[in-house]
């Protein structure tokens, strides 16, 4: 996978939506592995993670023709449908997962290797296990921020909420994590 800027991100934009499918191809090339990775996240389980992703992509080029750059990264626009794919998927089945599990051991990331910054397995359970304590927004905001490594600006619109109300989320979100852990010690 290339890791493309922004820019050049969005100069494919521009000429998939002229029709160019190897420009869509590339962006799909870029963006999967991060879409994937979220919904993987989420839905814990492979093939449906997988077919949640190709949903994404599908529902990104039906929409390509009336797409309009709105100033933020590409990536953010997969992310808002992956987020509302979801939320489409959970109203259908009653199999929601709730707790993270040991899909972050499985899902390989070039950027940040997420075991090496754990201590050791004990610390990842707990880690785990403080997560479950969080409300649902927060744990968003966290696996945007850190899993996804996005902004507070690409989270706010992804999720919908002011970037302030981003902030607060992840500074109550690391607070509870902080507050969970100590006890656990």
């Amino acid at each position: 996978m290339d890791n493309l800027s922004s820019e050049a991100l969005k100069k494919l934009v521009r000429r998939a939506k002229a029709g160019d499918k190897e420009a869509f191809s590339a962006i799909y090339e870029n963006c999967f592995t991060p879409v994937f990775r979220y919904l993987y996240l989420r839905v814990k389980n492979k093939t449906e993670a997988e077919e949640l992703a190709q949903t994404v992509f599908l529902k990104a080029y039906q929409a390509l023709p009336g797409f309009q750059e709105q100033g933020r990264p590409i990536l953010a626009y997969f992310f808002t449908i992956a987020r509302n794919s979801l939320i489409d998927h959970w109203r259908k089945s009653s199999d929601r997962v709730e707790d993270a599990d040991e899909v972050f051991k499985k899902i390989p990331d070039e950027k940040s290797n997420i075991e090496s910054k754990l201590d050791s397995k004990s610390g990842f359970e707990k880690i785990k296990s403080a997560m479950g304590n969080l409300t649902e927004d927060q744990q968003e905001v966290l696996r945007l921020k850190f899993m996804s490594e996005l902004s507070h600006s690409e989270i706010a619109k992804i999720m919908e909420k002011s970037e302030e109300a981003v902030r607060q989320l992840q500074c109550r979100a690391l607070k509870a994590l902080r507050q969970h852990l100590g006890k656990m010690n």
